[in-house]
């Protein structure tokens, strides 16, 4: 994980189902812009 300014920060790897599962476990944290 790769942690930035105020904006949020990337999650970066090479196994897809573990980044699927933070997905589903903290989604409602993803703020939606338009």
């Amino acid at each position: 994980m790769f942690m930035y300014d105020d904006r949020g920060s990337e999650v970066i790897g090479k196994n897809k189902e573990i980044i699927r599962d933070l997905y589903k476990k903290y989604k409602e944290w993803i703020l939606d812009y338009e």
